[in-house]
């Protein structure tokens, strides 16, 4: 039992939060998609209020990644996947 907590305790240093990996994919999929500044920002802006997030707090989890090479590698390796996966699906998600 307590192998089992130290090994998911482990794992879960390393692997990014799903909905923000999904959310940040969302904002670079927005950022290439529109031109205007102004309205890449209200998009984005409507992306993270459907993900729950405000920019402070989604900037700050963002930063979190950052601070941890593993997360930070494994947090792009995972919206790279996500960006490969709505390309080839031409899904975008808001």
């Amino acid at each position: 039992m307590i192998a089992a907590c130290v090994v998911i305790g482990c794992s879960d240093a390393s692997v990014p939060d799903p909905e923000l990996v999904r959310t940040y994919a969302n904002v670079v999929v927005a950022r290439q998609r529109y031109g205007d500044s102004v309205r890449v920002q209200q998009v984005v802006d409507s992306i993270l209020k459907a993900n729950g997030y405000e920019q402070a707090e989604f900037d700050e989890a963002l930063r979190a990644n950052a601070r941890s090479p593993e997360l930070f590698k494994a947090f792009f390796d995972s919206v790279s996947v996500t960006l490969t996966r709505k390309r080839d699906s031409l899904e975008i998600d808001r």
